[in-house]
């Protein structure tokens, strides 16, 4: 039995991640083909693209990767998304998910705990890396929105505080992750909130800030995530995720802008 099989190749994260973990890397559409049984952990990287525009009520997607997992341990890839708006959130507090993305994925969890034995959920905050300028990201939206549309807007306050983490510590993690026999839920992030306007400023400038390029809403949406839960289970000794994420965050700075 070989370790890892990665569904959802043709995710931002699992480009980024790859060739630096090992395993088989395949796309939704595989999953018929590739027989579980060769694997010890099944990592569901990304979920389909209706989760972002409806309500999910019958879950075929799921449900064919429950009909191929015997006795694997699944890792599922969710999202902070699913807390409320609140600093330092930890893995008991009630979710409140406010969004189909983040709906779809906490029923998504609560079905796959219930059906599966070996289930591990890490639940990600803002996930950013270097070269990849997707879209869907965080530091991604803001780059496209600036170079593309000379604006950037945003669905809250630039006094929000967002909790952000890099693609090399997510690979930190996994290389642990996949040694470790760990289930339940989890959270993962770099423990330490930026505030958007301070990002804005790194990247484009004090000037901008003032400007009418920035949109923003008025109401303050903060949240970071509390890693309290991981780091008793797992030895992250070694591992300064804040310092490696504001590593990160200034290579950005070549690269994005």
């Amino acid at each position: 039995m070989t370790n890892n099989l990665f569904i959802g190749k043709n995710s931002f994260i699992c480009k980024s991640i790859f060739p630096s973990v090992r395993g088989k890397y395949i796309s939704h559409k595989e999953i018929k083909d590739v027989n579980f049984k060769k694997y010890k952990n099944i990592f569901l990287l990304s979920s389909p693209k209706n989760y972002k525009k409806e309500n999910i009520k019958n879950f075929i997607f799921e449900k064919k990767i429950l009909n191929k997992i015997t006795n694997q341990r699944l890792i599922f890839f969710s999202t902070s998304k699913i807390y409320p708006n609140k600093l330092n959130c930890t893995e008991n507090i009630k979710p409140n998910p406010q969004s189909f993305y983040a709906e779809n994925k906490l029923k998504a969890e609560k079905l796959f705990g219930k059906e599966i034995d070996k289930i591990l959920i890490l639940r990600l905050s803002n996930i950013f890396e270097i070269k990849n300028r997707n879209k869907d990201t965080f530091l991604g939206m803001m780059h496209n929105n600036f170079f593309k549309k000379n604006k950037i807007e945003f669905d809250i306050n630039t006094n929000s505080v967002r909790d952000l983490f890099s693609i090399k510590s997510l690979i930190s993690l996994i290389t642990k992750i996949e040694k470790n026999e760990i289930l339940g839920i989890y959270n993962i992030g770099s423990e330490k909130g930026y505030k958007i306007k301070d990002i804005i400023k790194f990247y484009f400038g004090e000037k901008l800030i003032s400007s009418k390029k920035i949109i923003e809403k008025n109401k303050i949406k903060s949240q970071t995530l509390c890693v309290k839960k991981l780091k008793k289970l797992i030895d992250l000794s070694k591992y300064d995720f804040h310092k490696e994420t504001k590593s990160q965050l200034e290579k950005c700075k070549k690269y994005f802008f």
